[in-house]
């Protein structure tokens, strides 16, 4: 009994070191740091932190990084750029070093001081931040929630109400023991997170009819690997497909026997863009061909030996140093001369071969343009070419600098080689396949791309050469520049497909709702390789409604919006007094003509209808804005796709061109699709967590308690062996 009273003993001393030093090692994220202020509403220049107040936003460049400090100074948001300062609050505008310091210290919830005097800025972080943090997430949420009601947007309220509600609960529950208990805290703070991130994703309205597409690079090498893939996208909600027909330097379909360009090899003949249509067709997924123009390839290609620019080196671009090549990260790269009568004639002669033998639904030009003017080295400076602008102009272009004398109509003169093909293009679409839709990938940097790439893509939108238009805006903020400056130039002729990039969940998360918000058709992503990582995401959340694009079934896209446009006027603006119970019939009755009309008839029959709800919404008199809004928003819309639809030209090739779909004949695909059940919240006990379940008793003390007691038993079990040996040793 005395040896098991000393073990005892010794626990109950080493106890209270061992709960002092659990604690003192609990990782904690608390700091204060600091940085110096370089200046105060001023213009945001490299390696800067830059204060701004005062004024209604910060003003600044997509390069930077920005967080919003309220009046009390805490921080309420977190990067972004050209941010809205809060009343009373400001903003904290880094570059360069002054971004990577924000980026790293900056965190929701803490709490900022300005010393203007000694030009200091401090970033505190400690438990009453981080309390205040995840309460800011909270309230965020609520905010969104208030504003999407508010806007009469169409979405699932109740399952919104539930998530936040859990959270609070949650966070009601674990707060007190963000001292006693931190791991808990973090656990279940990470719990309350993904369910607030995912409240503010449902409040953004998942429409019946929106582009949601996806660049990919096929690498099938077999009918049901096609298949499989298509079923696999399309599950995932996406309905628009933009197939790379040309990579490597070869094509993925079989080609015409003479032609300069080949199929991949490695395809063993196997014709990917015909198995790509039929698996289309199938899942119900737009299908583009997506094809490279004047970048042919480059010598680190698989097959650059069968490059067109191998083959036709007199083909190649030329530079104002006298290279006929590009240099990049990727090696040297060469383009075809856009100028050249024989390389256009040989392009059109493939593109037609396409649209003769492929029911694909659009047809999408990328790097329509020549190289990009860098460090002063220009292209488009073969003896052909400049001959012709001498004769026109009467000067030697080897004599005009860039940016001076001249220098406009020079590459003025260059772009028009690419504006002409693009309408060469466009006749022969308008002849050949009415029914294809005619695009092109383009830079969003329209102040400049006419003289940096000789892109004049402002022209083809404004003169309505294209059908749509994909703004290439890879980058963290680019994307809701671009919309801004894409605008202007489409109005109700063009549809905008917004390309964006691979920045992380969070980014594209935004990316997404920046085209909802503007009332962008969609958004397509770059590409399919790095989406799979966002898959399931965006799928459960952004995507959780299943969409159709306005343009692949136009008919169909209308009477989806029908739908919506009536249940939004019945079940949220009339209630709220948006209109009057009169003009909501008006507007009702007319939603009830169009359906009718359209059931028996096509929807270019219809098309005075739609013009008819529009003027309808449009002289609509209402104190809501937000209601009148809303309304002519989703009129504009379907009066928008009743213009631009192919749909009698579809069904005209269609019915005598029917893809036939067969399906493959090797194994079976093993994929499963998820039950809608298992990816959607019917009820609020589903998503309700049970804290209380471990906050009466947390971890770290169980598991203090459960080290006790091992020490105390291996104690125990020492001094009997050695209690047992004593015994032996008197007995000998």
């Amino acid at each position: 009994m005395k040896k098991l009273f000393i073990a005892f003993l010794i626990c109950a001393l080493v106890l209270p070191l061992i709960t002092i030093a659990s604690f003192a090692e609990t990782n904690t994220p608390y700091y204060t740091v600091d940085d110096t202020v370089n200046g105060v509403n001023i213009t945001r220049s490299q390696d800067t932190i830059i204060i701004y107040k005062d004024k209604k936003t910060s003003g600044t460049n997509i390069w930077g990084y920005e967080v919003t400090v309220d009046a009390a100074g805490y921080i309420i948001a977190v990067g972004g750029n050209d941010s809205v300062i809060p009343e009373g609050g400001f903003i904290v505008s880094g570059h360069g070093t002054g971004k990577t310091f924000l980026e790293e210290n900056a965190r929701l919830g803490a709490y900022v001081t300005i010393d203007y005097d000694n030009k200091k800025l401090t970033i505190k972080y400690d438990a009453d931040c981080h309390i205040h943090g995840v309460q800011t997430l909270i309230d965020d949420a609520k905010s969104t929630l208030a504003a999407a009601t508010a806007a009469y947007k169409l979405i699932d309220n109740k399952t919104v109400t539930a998530l936040i509600s859990a959270a609070e609960s949650t966070f009601a529950s674990v707060k007190p023991y963000i001292e006693s208990d931190f791991e808990l805290f973090e656990e279940k703070k990470t719990e309350i997170e993904a369910k607030l991130n995912k409240a503010v994703l449902l409040c953004s309205e998942s429409s019946a009819v929106e582009t949601r597409g996806l660049w990919i690079r096929p690498e099938e090498k077999t009918k049901r690997e096609v298949f499989d893939t298509v079923e696999k996208i399309a599950i995932a909600g996406i309905n628009l497909l933009c197939i790379e027909v040309l990579y490597n330097s070869t094509m993925i379909i079989p080609m015409p026997e003479g032609s300069l360009l080949e199929q991949n090899p490695s395809l063993n003949g196997f014709d990917v863009l015909e198995a790509y249509v039929e698996a289309c067709e199938k899942y119900d997924v737009e299908l583009y061909a997506w094809m490279v123009v004047f970048r042919i390839g480059y010598d680190s290609s698989t097959y650059a030996s069968k490059s067109l620019a191998n083959k036709k080196p007199e083909w190649r671009i030329v530079s104002n140093t006298g290279i006929n090549y590009v240099e990049n990260m990727y090696g040297k790269g060469h383009y075809l001369n856009p100028a050249l009568p024989e390389v256009r004639k040989y392009l059109l002669s493939v593109y037609e071969y396409i649209l003769d033998n492929y029911a694909i639904d659009g047809f999408q030009l990328d790097y329509i343009r020549y190289p990009d003017l860098v460090d002063g080295v220009d292209y488009g400076y073969d003896e052909y070419t400049m001959n012709l602008f001498e004769d026109e102009y009467g000067i030697d272009p080897s004599t005009i600098e860039i940016g001076g004398a001249n220098w406009n109509e020079w590459c003025a003169f260059r772009a028009k080689f690419v504006t002409d093909f693009v309408l060469d293009i466009k006749a022969m679409i308008d002849k050949k396949r009415p029914d294809v839709y005619f695009s092109a990938d383009v830079s969003p940097d329209y102040e400049n791309s006419s003289r940096k790439m000789k892109q004049d893509s402002t022209l083809w939108m404004s003169e309505g050469y294209l059908d749509m238009i994909f703004p290439m805006a890879y980058g963290e903020n680019l994307v809701q520049q671009a919309i801004a400056k894409t605008i202007p130039f489409t109005g109700d002729h063009i549809y905008i497909y917004m390309g964006a990039g691979d920045f992380g969940l969070n980014i594209l998360q935004n990316q997404i709702k920046q085209t909802r918000e503007k009332n962008i058709e969609g958004l397509v992503f770059f590409d399919y390789s790095l989406y799979k990582n966002y898959l399931q995401n965006i799928a459960e959340t952004l995507y959780k409604n299943k969409a159709i694009t306005p343009s692949h079934n136009a008919k169909a896209a209308v009477i989806a919006l029908l739908s919506e446009a009536r249940a939004r006027i019945n079940d949220l603006i009339l209630p709220a007094g948006g209109i009057t119970q009169e003009q909501a019939n008006e507007l009702t009755d007319l939603i009830t003509a169009f359906d009718a009309a359209l059931e028996t008839s096509t929807l270019s029959a219809c098309s005075t209808l739609a013009d008819s709800l529009y003027a309808k919404a449009d002289t609509l008199e209402t104190t809501d804005q937000a209601a009148k809004t809303t309304i002519l928003s989703d009129t504009a819309f379907i009066k928008k796709i009743a213009y631009l639809s192919n749909d009698n030209a579809r069904a005209e090739y269609i019915a005598k061109n029917p893809i036939i779909v067969t399906e493959p004949v090797d194994e079976e695909s093993q994929m499963e699709s998820t039950p809608e059940s298992e990816t959607e919240i019917s009820d609020v006990s589903e998503i309700e967590s049970t804290p209380g379940e471990k906050s009466d008793f947390p971890f770290a003390t169980m598991g203090i308690i459960a080290t006790v007691v091992i020490i105390a038993a291996a104690i125990v079990i020492v001094l009997t062996k050695r209690k047992k040996k004593d015994d032996t040793d008197t007995k000998a």
